[in-house]
C-alpha cells in the first residue's frame, strides 16, 4: 500500500513538468505526501498491535470532532450561530459535507463496536455515542452523509459473518437515533437564522438534556439486546424494527424547507455549489453534473496525461457556463482523470482498492465488516465530493483502510534488519524536510492572506516575501505581495511583483486582472485579453469588457407577484432617475460620478396619501416576499432602508421589524416628502458576487410596464477627442467641450483619434406620464445601444459594437469603476434635476440629456480611425428600450488619414 501511494505521488510529481500550474501541482505533491506520511505512521506504529486500536483512534477522533460542532450548535448563547442560509454545522473542519462524512465514518465504527466489543463498558460508550454522530449529520444536512452511511451499513450486513448480533444491535441503536433525528427536526429555531436568540438557546439546551437522555439510553438497551434470544419471529420483529426506524431517520433526516437555492461562489471551508439567498434549499445532482462534465471535457483535451495535477479549477473558470466558482470538480475520480490520466487514475484506484482485497482476505475478523462499512462510506463519498482535499476526513478514511491491511497481516510480524529499516527512515527524514519547507511557506502565504482580509497591508507583504523566499516557485506569494504593495501606493513596485508573480505562472487569472488595474496602454490591453482567455466570467473582467455591463444569468424569484412599490400597485408609475444614469459620487471630494445602481419611483408629495404621518407621504410596498432586513435606525428619513429578498427600498420609514417575514405586496413603510420618489434597487448573486441589475428589464417583477414609445437618437456628433471634468450645477453634469470637424454637404470630414457621440434618450410611457407633474418628467436613457460602421464603396460593415447596456452594473471590491464614466457618458450630458429644486427654479423641464460615446473601451474613449481604410462610410447608431423597441439614426462620414 505504502508503494502504491508512493507511485501516486510520484506521478503527481512528475505532472508538473506539463501542469499548466507548477505552484497548484506542486501543492498536490504536497497534499499526496501527508497522506503517504500518515499511513507511513499507522504502519510504523501499529506494528505488532490490533486494529482494535486504530479503528478506536479514528473513532474517538470522530467523536470529538462531532461533540465539538453539536456543542457550538447546542448552546447558541456561548458560541456564534453557523453561517449561511440555513444553520448547517461546518466546524471544526470548515465543510458541512466534510463533517457528515466523519461523523458517518465514526457511526460506522460505534455500530460494529457496539456489535462486537468483548467489554460491557465499550458497547455502552459506542450506544452512547451513536447519538452524538446522528445528530451531527443531521445538522449538516448532508446527504452525501446519509447516502455514505446507508452504503457502509449495507455492506457491514452483507460482510459481516455474525449478522444476528449486528441486527439486534442496530435494532436497539436505529430507533433511539430516529428519535434524536425527530427532536432535532423540532428544533426550528437552531436551524432558522432570522430566529430569536432566545428561542434558539431554549431549544439548544433542550436538546443537549435530549441527547444525554438517549445516550444514556442507547448504553442501558444495547446490554438488554445482546441477552434478546434468536430465531425466526425475532430476526423478523428485529428487521420490521429496522426498517421503520430507517424509513422514520430519512423521512425527519430531510433538510428544512424555506426557500429557493442559487448556485454561485462560495469562499473556501463553504459549498461551493450553494449560495446563501432567500429560496428553496434543495440540491440535487445538477449542481454537480456540469463539474462532471467540464472534468470529463478536460480529459478530453489531455486524454493523454491529463492537464497536470490541481489545474481543473483553471480549466474550470476558463469554460464554466454557470456563475459557479468553485477549486475542484467534485468528484476523485473524475478529477483525478482530468487532472493525470488514465495512468494517474489507475494508480490511485489501485491504491485504494489493496485494502478491499486485504479485507477480503479477513473478512472473518469481527471488526473487519465495520472498517470496511468506513472506508467504503469514504470512497462513495469522495465520488460526490472534494474529500481529497480536506486531509483531515481522507486520513480518517485512509486509517480505516489501513487497519484492514493490517488485519490480514501475519500474527507475528518479521524483525526487520537495519537495511530495512534505513529506508523508511530516510523517506521519514525526507519528508520531515518537505514538510518543514511547506509549513514554513504555505503558513506565510496564509498570514498574508489574512493580513489582507483585515487591510494590514504592511504585514501582509512582510508573510508575502517570506513565501517568496520559502516558495520560490509561488505565483501566489508574489500576486499577494503585489497586492499589498499596489493598496500602500508602491505602484511601481507593485507591476515589478506582478511581473514575477505571471512569470512563475502565465495561466494563473488573478495576477493579469490586477496588472490590469494598475497599467494602460499596450500592457493593459494585453493583461485584459490573457484575463479575458483564463476567466471571461470574472466579474472584474466582465466589467472592463462591458461595462456597466450585460447579464445574461437566469434566476428565480422567491415568488411570482409583480407589482409596483407604491399604489396603485398594479398600474406603472414614472421613473425620475433610472438605472445607470450618472450620480454625484466622490465628486465633492475631488472624485468621480457613479452610476446610479436602482430606479427612482416617482410619487406626488403633494398629494400624501390618507394617514400619512408627519413628512411622509406615500406607503411602500414589498414586491417580493422574505426576510426583513434593516440597518441600523438612523435620525433622517432619508437614510431609511429595508432589504427583502432581492429588493431594497431606500429613502424609506420602515414600519416593519428586522427579521420580520414579509409577504408580497405587504406594506413596509412610508416614502419620504420632498423626495417625491422611493428608489428601488434590485440585488442578484452574479458570478460569485453581489451586483445591481435593472428592475425594469424584460422578466423582471416590476410592472406591468407597458411601453410602446421607442427611444430617440436625437443627434449624432463627431469631435476631436476631449475630456472636460464633470461638475455639480444641480446635478452632475458633464460640461460641452471639444471641436466638432467639419462637415461637408452633410458629410463630416474626419482623421486620427475622433470622439463620436450621439444624444439617445427614452422618452417615458404615456401610461406612466400622468401620475407626475409635466416638469417632473425625465427621458431616461435607452436599454441598449449599438453601431455598426458601413463602406459606401461595396456596402461592407467594417465594424459593429455594443454601445452600452443598461442591464447590470459590476462595482469591484475597491467601489472603484475600471472603465470610468467618462468613457460612457460624454461632454453635454447632465442629470435630471432633483423634483424639489426643479419646483424650487419653476422650470418647465427638468429631464436630463444623454450623451454617449459610440466608441469607449476600457483603455480609451475614442475611435482611432487609423485603423480603417480612407473612403466614404456611414454609421449607424441604433438604441433599444427594455420592451424591444427600437430607433435608429445615420450619420455620413469620409475618413481621410495621411
Amino acid at each position: 500500500m505504502l508503494a502504491a501511494f508512493t507511485a501516486l505521488v510520484a506521478w503527481i510529481a512528475l505532472s508538473s513538468a506539463w501542469s499548466t500550474s507548477v505552484e497548484r501541482s506542486i501543492l498536490e505533491v504536497q497534499r499526496g505526501l501527508v497522506y503517504l506520511g500518515g499511513l507511513l505512521m499507522v504502519f510504523v506504529v501499529a506494528r505488532g498491535r490490533s486494529i482494535t486500536e486504530v479503528l478506536g483512534a479514528v473513532c474517538g477522533a470522530a467523536l470529538l470532532v462531532s461533540a465539538f460542532g453539536l456543542v457550538q450548535l447546542l448552546f447558541p448563547d456561548h458560541f456564534p450561530p453557523p453561517s449561511g442560509p440555513f444553520n448547517r454545522l461546518s466546524e471544526p473542519l470548515g465543510y458541512p459535507n466534510a463533517l457528515g462524512l466523519v461523523a458517518a465514518i465514526g457511526a460506522l465504527l460505534t455500530v460494529a463496536f457496539a456489535a462486537h466489543a468483548r467489554s460491557r463498558l465499550g458497547r455502552a460508550l459506542s450506544g452512547a455515542s451513536v447519538v452524538v454522530f446522528t445528530l451531527t449529520i443531521f445538522f449538516t444536512f448532508s446527504r452525501g452523509a446519509w447516502a455514505s452511511l446507508a452504503v457502509g451499513l449495507a455492506a457491514m450486513l452483507l460482510v459481516d459473518s455474525r449478522r444476528a448480533e449486528l441486527l439486534r444491535t442496530l435494532a436497539a441503536l436505529v430507533p433511539l437515533a430516529a428519535i434524536a433525528v425527530w427532536l432535532g427536526s423540532r428544533a426550528h429555531a437552531l436551524t432558522t437564522p432570522s430566529g430569536r436568540p432566545s428561542d434558539a438557546a431554549h431549544q439548544g439546551h433542550l436538546l443537549a438534556l435530549a441527547t444525554v437522555v438517549l445516550a444514556v439510553l442507547a448504553a442501558a438497551v444495547l446490554s438488554v439486546a445482546r441477552r434478546v434470544s434468536g430465531g425466526r419471529r425475532a430476526a423478523v420483529a428485529l428487521v420490521a424494527l429496522l426498517a421503520v426506524s430507517a424509513v422514520a431517520v430519512g423521512h425527519y433526516g430531510a433538510r428544512p424547507r424555506f426557500g429557493h437555492v442559487e448556485h454561485g461562489r462560495v469562499g473556501r471551508g463553504r459549498d461551493p455549489l450553494i449560495a446563501q439567498a432567500n429560496t428553496s434549499l434543495t440540491l440535487s445532482l445538477s449542481g454537480r453534473l456540469p463539474l462532471w462534465r467540464q472534468a470529463w471535457h478536460d480529459w478530453e483535451a489531455h486524454w493523454a496525461s491529463g492537464s497536470g495535477a490541481g489545474t481543473f479549477e483553471q480549466y474550470w473558470l476558463r469554460h464554466r457556463r454557470t456563475s459557479a466558482y468553485v477549486r475542484d470538480a467534485h468528484s476523485l475520480y473524475l478529477e483525478t482523470l482530468a487532472e493525470l490520466g488514465p495512468v494517474g487514475l489507475a494508480l490511485l484506484l489501485a491504491a485504494l482498492a489493496i485494502p478491499l482485497v486485504a479485507a477480503a482476505k479477513a473478512r472473518l475478523h469481527p471488526l473487519v465488516p465495520g472498517a470496511l462499512a468506513a472506508y467504503l462510506a469514504y470512497l462513495v463519498h469522495a465520488g460526490g465530493d472534494w474529500d481529497w482535499e480536506m486531509p483531515a476526513v481522507t486520513l480518517a478514511g485512509l486509517f480505516c483502510g489501513a487497519a484492514l491491511v493490517l488485519a490480514e497481516r501475519r500474527a507475528e510480524p518479521p524483525v526487520l534488519s537495519r537495511r530495512a529499516r534505513a529506508a523508511p527512515l530516510a523517506v521519514t527524514f525526507a519528508l520531515v524536510a518537505v514538510a518543514f519547507v511547506g509549513l514554513i511557506g504555505n503558513g506565510a502565504l496564509a498570514a498574508s492572506e489574512r493580513a489582507a482580509d483585515a487591510q494590514r497591508w504592511r504585514q501582509s507583504a512582510s508573510e508575502a516575501r517570506r513565501a517568496t523566499r520559502w516558495l520560490p516557485w509561488s505565483s501566489e506569494a508574489w500576486w499577494r505581495l503585489a497586492v499589498a504593495q499596489s493598496d500602500e501606493g508602491q505602484l511601481d513596485a507593485a507591476r515589478s511583483s506582478l511581473g514575477k508573480a505571471i512569470s512563475r505562472g502565465p495561466q494563473e487569472w488573478r495576477p493579469w486582472v490586477s496588472l490590469l488595474r494598475l497599467s494602460d496602454g499596450r500592457a493593459q490591453r494585453r493583461a485584459l485579453r490573457e484575463a479575458t482567455r483564463l476567466n471571461p466570467r470574472d466579474p472584474e473582467v466582465v466589467q472592463f469588457l462591458l461595462a456597466p455591463g450585460s447579464l445574461n444569468q437566469r434566476w428565480s424569484y422567491d415568488d411570482a407577484w409583480t407589482g409596483w412599490p407604491v399604489a396603485p400597485v398594479h398600474r406603472p408609475h414614472p421613473i425620475r432617475a433610472a438605472f445607470l444614469v450618472p450620480r454625484a459620487g466622490t465628486l465633492r471630494a475631488g472624485g468621480e460620478p457613479s452610476y446610479h445602481f436602482g430606479v427612482d419611483v416617482g410619487v406626488r408629495d403633494d398629494r400624501p396619501e390618507l394617514g400619512a404621518p408627519p413628512g411622509r407621504t406615500h406607503r411602500v410596498y414589498a414586491i417580493e416576499g422574505g426576510t426583513a432586513e434593516l440597518p441600523p435606525r438612523h435620525s433622517s428619513c432619508v437614510d431609511g432602508k429595508v432589504l427583502i429578498g432581492h429588493f431594497s427600498y431606500w429613502h424609506v420609514d420602515a414600519v416593519v421589524a428586522d427579521g420580520q417575514q414579509v409577504r408580497p405586496g405587504q406594506m413596509i413603510g412610508w416614502t419620504c416628502k420632498g423626495l417625491w420618489h422611493v428608489h428601488l434597487a434590485e440585488l442578484l448573486d452574479l458570478y460569485g458576487r453581489r451586483v445591481y441589475v435593472n428592475p425594469l428589464r424584460a422578466g423582471g417583477k416590476l410592472g406591468p410596464n407597458p411601453d410602446d414609445t421607442p427611444p430617440r437618437v436625437r443627434a449624432i456628433e463627431l469631435f476631436r477627442p476631449a475630456m472636460p471634468r464633470w461638475g455639480l450645477t444641480g446635478g452632475v453634469s458633464f460640461p460641452a467641450a471639444g471641436t466638432r470637424f467639419p462637415s461637408v454637404a452633410g458629410r463630416a470630414i474626419v482623421s486620427g483619434r475622433v470622439d463620436a457621440r450621439a444624444w439617445v434618450d427614452d422618452p417615458p410611457s404615456g401610461g406612466a406620464s400622468k401620475t407626475l407633474p409635466p416638469e417632473l418628467l425625465a427621458p431616461s436613457p435607452p436599454y441598449r445601444i449599438s453601431l455598426d460602421v458601413t463602406r459606401e464603396s461595396d456596402g461592407r460593415r467594417v465594424l459593429a459594437r455594443t454601445v452600452f447596456r443598461a442591464a447590470v452594473f459590476l462595482g469591484d471590491s475597491a467601489a472603484t469603476q475600471p472603465v470610468p464614466i467618462g468613457y460612457h457618458y460624454a461632454p453635454g450630458t447632465h442629470e435630471t434635476l432633483p423634483a424639489a429644486l426643479c419646483l424650487a427654479l419653476r422650470r418647465r423641464n427638468c429631464g436630463g440629456a444623454y450623451w454617449f460615446r459610440l466608441f469607449a473601451r476600457p483603455t480609451s474613449a475614442y475611435w482611432d480611425t487609423t485603423l480603417v481604410s480612407n473612403g466614404d462610410y456611414r454609421l449607424r447608431v441604433t438604441a433599444s428600450d427594455a420592451a424591444g423597441n427600437s430607433a435608429s439614426r445615420e450619420a455620413r462620414l469620409t475618413i481621410r488619414n495621411p
